[in-house]
């Protein structure tokens, strides 16, 4: 993931933006910070960097920011909490937590906000689980096989609820295709009327 400043929005972008995601001057308040002081601990890298910037410079952080930051004084501990429910989500899920650090590191870029529903360490191992299920049963492709199917279905359906539709920006943001595209649309479109949206 990567940080906001290479997301560039364009007006149909911007739309999207604000649907789904909240100004941080209304957003901070109602959860104990002053405006000012989160951009603070946000540019010393304390807490996630916003989603998205829009072009008059307002910053754009998911519903659910704070869910997981909580007030100034909770703050302090944030790092500690997201190790300790990543690692417990990983054991939860048979995985290593070796990508531990790479993901706190992309949590703070605030690129997490533009893919997931739900910002948490949960969500991250769940989404790492779902395309790995995918990625596992597209390599062993068995498309006349009633219970490959019924798995496929289910991964990609899953991934679905869990993700954001993303911006058209992002593409470029991140690099090229965005997981939902090569998770979630693409599977449907290769496998029509088989792993139809739900």
């Amino acid at each position: 993931m990567s940080s906001t400043e290479v997301a560039r929005l364009d007006a149909q972008d911007e739309r999207y933006v604000r649907a789904w995601f909240v100004p941080l001057d209304l957003l901070a308040p109602p959860h104990g910070w002053d405006p000012e002081n989160l951009r603070l601990a946000i540019a010393q890298r304390r807490i996630p960097q916003p989603t998205y910037v829009l072009a008059d410079g307002t910053a754009m952080l998911p519903a659910d920011y704070f869910a997981l930051v909580g007030d100034p004084a909770a703050s302090a501990s944030l790092r500690e909490r997201f190790f300790a429910r990543y690692h417990a989500a990983c054991a939860r899920n048979e995985l290593t937590a070796d990508a531990c650090e790479a993901e706190w590191s992309a949590y703070l870029g605030g690129g997490y906000g533009a893919c997931l529903k739900e910002l948490s360490p949960e969500a991250i191992v769940h989404k790492t689980v779902l395309i790995a299920r995918i990625e596992t049963l597209l390599d062993a492709e068995a498309p006349d096989a009633r219970d490959w199917v019924a798995r496929l279905r289910a991964a990609v359906d899953a991934l679905d609820a869990i993700e954001k539709p993303f911006a058209r920006s992002d593409r470029a943001r991140f690099g090229g295709p965005v997981t939902r595209d090569r998770f979630i649309d693409d599977v449907r479109r290769r496998y029509p009327g088989i792993v139809e949206a739900s």
